[in-house]
């Protein structure tokens, strides 16, 4: 497990992310489950380019669950958006894999 949160933050700190993108990233990899932080290591070793794109996403995550709390229809909304950007990188990342 500390081996996933080592390459996550390896990557990251190699990244052109802002210093403030690649705290973010700390402060994930010191909270996040296991499997989120297995997961994050697979994606970011094979698509190291995509680091800048899995932040913004990330952010917008966080964005859309404080939504949640103030206005649940607004929230969901958001979540649902993210969900579908998310899915479309995933099939543009499959494909490059091909």
């Amino acid at each position: 497990m500390m081996e996933n949160k080592q390459k996550i933050l390896k990557i990251v700190q190699n990244s052109q992310l802002s210093p403030e993108d690649k705290k973010e990233w700390e402060t994930l990899a010191g909270s996040a489950p296991a499997e989120f932080l297995e997961s994050a290591a697979v994606i970011l070793e094979s698509f190291p380019e995509e680091t800048q794109w899995f932040t913004d996403i990330f952010k917008k995550k966080k964005a859309a669950f404080a939504a949640l709390k103030e206005d649940k229809a607004k929230g969901e909304k958001l979540l649902q958006e993210i969900f579908q950007l998310e899915k479309e990188k995933l099939e543009e990342m499959a494909n490059k894999q091909v």
